[in-house]
């Protein structure tokens, strides 16, 4: 079915576009809302248990830490005998804050409780431990054998002078532990756990048969539960499986006796390597609740919106429609060629209001374009009527025009001649001057190549200069530092005239003490010996000493010799200089001569150029005012053709004119069909 309703076409597009809109709106919100109200459940239940997992995990802390400050007590890790060991523990014992009762383990096993009895603690898993390890353990549940409630035991290692003297254990009541979790609440009816690391629950504030009973490790149920199923929902047996194996917090769903239920379970890492966990569940309808709401909030916002469109989109639609509509019928009376102004129903600013404009613009551009062809054609008429009479005229006229555009050309021919001649004796004086100009553009290039080189060379003559001046401060420095050695060398000479002085000296004293050495006899033998030695090394010391003398003395010689040598090169370095500073004045005299030469040589150079230029702009001219000349009779004989031309052409402007005047008869008819 073919639509050719605009405002149809309006509904048809606009009523799904909103219903699409609306419920991708509703859908993407309600997804947005689910994945954030979700999260923030499962972030509440996390926080929850991971909070009181840390007050389950700091309630042990707290008892170890509190047996570990009775272990310090001297008298339990150092009694005088057993009866100051008893009366300490009941001391401890009378201030217990988070244990039920503590006991004083030997090593051999045997436990002495504050009352005087003992029991026998060595099988105890909890007990082995902390003596292997010598650090504070925990027990699995265990039920006391005193109070026969279930626990934990907390032990202790008690040391005096860093050697294990024994265990200190105490034990920890369920009840007390219940009592930290059981005011735990998630959404409204949710609840706290607590299992150990096999999985069992050993802590419920809900249902206490539980305890012991049920374990999440295992899928099959205890049928002394009597629960309605025999086996655990796979997703929560695999949620406290990964909670064990990651040792990070995690959440998830299950059912639980047909109970839809959402959970989190939190590791509690204890003292000795042991591991609980807290799980924080609720049912998942109360978690899912508010998305719930949500989502019905964002069904009724949805249809009232609906509602709405299927309203407002026809009003809509009709109010667009309509000014177009308008214009369709004023369309239609423009085409049958009324073109007479009309008042407009259209008062809007917008697209359809412009159109409108636009339209009436349109149709009074329209009629003032009629009412001037009107007027024009009349025009064209009566123009085509003195057409035809000019153009008998302008044949007359053009005659007369050819015979003198005849002359005129002859005329120009002759002095195109004239011109040619001219022209060639200004092309034999600019091949003079440019042949002058050559010669001298060679003179100056190699005045200048001359110029360049004697620069370099003076500049050569400057660096052997400074090179010289610094051969001869060389030179200088060299004299004075081989003068400083020789007066070196006789310093020397002089400490080594008083060594051998030392050593002569050294002898004789030697030979003294080896004579005073036989005077003495036995007793002196040593002594006679270490004369003898010093005598040796004193002889040594003179003959290296007179080597040195000689050492010196040749190098006092050649030093001589080297700095005469020095001075003489010195002189000659001198008188180098001196020449070579004469050459290099004679060379700047030549550059100066070189640069007159070039300076004169470029003024000729330049005189030349301006005389070339001009002769070759005389050239230009002259080529211009022969080209003039012949264009000008040449179009001379142009025009006389097209006089000729002209006459035959008027002739046929008469017969147009004739046939102009016939089409603004038929135009003028045109014009009187529209309205205006």
């Amino acid at each position: 079915m073919k639509i050719t309703s605009l405002k149809k076409k309006l509904l048809l597009i606009l009523l799904p576009f909103f219903t699409l809109s609306f419920l991708a709106l509703s859908g993407i919100g309600y997804y947005l809302s689910e994945q954030a109200l979700s999260h923030s459940v499962n972030e509440t239940a996390e926080a929850i248990s991971s909070d009181y997992a840390q007050r389950v995990g700091g309630y042990i802390y707290s008892a170890k830490t509190q047996l570990q400050s009775f272990a310090s007590i001297r008298r339990i890790y150092n009694p005088a005998d057993e009866k100051s060991l008893l009366e300490a523990m009941n001391d401890c014992q009378n201030h217990l804050d988070f244990l039920e009762n503590i006991t004083y383990v030997y090593l051999s096993g045997s436990g002495l409780r504050p009352d005087g009895s003992r029991v026998a603690l060595g099988d105890r898993d909890y007990f082995k431990k902390a003596v292997q390890t010598q650090k504070p353990a925990v027990s699995d549940i265990i039920v006391s054998r005193t109070t026969g409630k279930a626990g934990v035991n907390v032990a202790v290692p008690v040391f005096f002078e860093g050697k294990l003297t024994g265990v200190l254990t105490g034990a920890v009541s369920m009840e007390k532990l219940l009592e930290v979790i059981k005011d735990a609440k998630f959404q409204n009816t949710g609840y706290a756990m607590v299992l150990d690391s096999s999985g069992s629950i050993i802590i419920h504030p809900r249902n206490p048969e539980l305890i012991g009973k049920l374990s999440f490790g295992d899928k099959t149920i205890n049928p002394e539960l009597n629960l309605k199923a025999t086996q655990l929902d796979e997703r929560l047996v695999n949620l406290f499986k990964d909670a064990a194996a990651s040792g990070k917090p995690l959440h998830g769903k299950y059912s639980f006796e047909d109970d839809a239920k959402i959970g989190t379970i939190t590791p509690i890492d204890l003292i000795g390597g042991q591991r609980w966990f807290m799980m924080v569940t609720a049912p998942e309808a109360e978690a899912e609740q508010q998305v719930n709401s949500l989502a019905r909030a964002l069904l009724i916002a949805s249809l009232i919106c609906f509602i709405l469109a299927i309203i407002f989109v026809p009003i809509v639609s009709g109010h667009i429609a309509a000014p177009i509509a308008a214009l369709r019928d004023e369309c239609l009376v423009l085409a049958g060629g009324d073109l007479r102004a009309k008042t407009s129903d259209i008062t809007s600013h917008d697209e359809v209001g412009q159109l409108q404009t636009g339209f009436a613009n349109m149709r009074s551009s329209l009629s003032a374009m009629v009412i001037k062809m009107a007027g024009a054609s009349n025009q064209v008429t009566d123009n085509s009527i003195s057409l035809s009479d000019a153009a008998e005229q302008i044949g007359n006229t053009a005659g007369q025009v050819a015979a003198a555009i005849g002359q005129i050309a002859e005329g120009a021919t002759h002095q195109a001649q004239q011109i040619t001649q001219v022209k060639e004796k200004m092309i034999s004086n600019s091949d003079q001057i440019n042949a002058g100009l050559a010669e001298a553009g060679v003179t100056l290039e190699s005045a200048s190549r001359t110029s360049t080189v004697a620069a370099e060379g003076v500049r050569s003559l400057n660096g052997a200069i400074e090179q010289l001046g610094t051969v001869r401060n060389t030179v200088h420095f060299a004299t004075e530092s081989i003068q400083n050695l020789g007066r070196r060398s006789e310093e020397i000479g002089s400490i080594v005239g008083i060594i051998t002085g030392i050593a002569g000296q050294t002898n004789l004293l030697a030979l003294n003490a080896a004579i005073e050495a036989a005077r003495a006899g036995e007793q002196g033998r040593g002594f006679a010996v270490v004369a003898e030695e010093v005598r040796k090394l004193a002889e040594e010391s003179a003959q290296a000493a007179q080597q040195i003398g000689n050492l010196i003395r040749d190098i006092q010689a050649e030093t001589s010799v080297t700095v005469r040598t020095m001075e003489s090169n010195l002189e000659q370095v001198d008188l180098q200089v001196n020449n070579i500073e004469v050459s290099g004045q004679a060379m700047n005299e030549v550059i100066g001569e070189i640069a007159q030469s070039e300076k004169s040589v470029g003024k000729l150079k330049n005189r030349l150029q301006v005389l070339a230029d001009d002769i070759a702009v005389i050239q230009e001219a002259l080529v211009d005012v022969a080209s003039i000349v012949e264009e000008t009779a040449a179009s001379s004989q142009e025009v006389a053709a097209a006089a000729e031309e002209q006459s035959a052409s008027t002739e046929e402007m008469a017969a147009l004119s004739k046939l102009v005047a016939g089409i603004a008869d038929e135009l003028q008819a045109l014009v009187s069909q529209f309205q205006v």
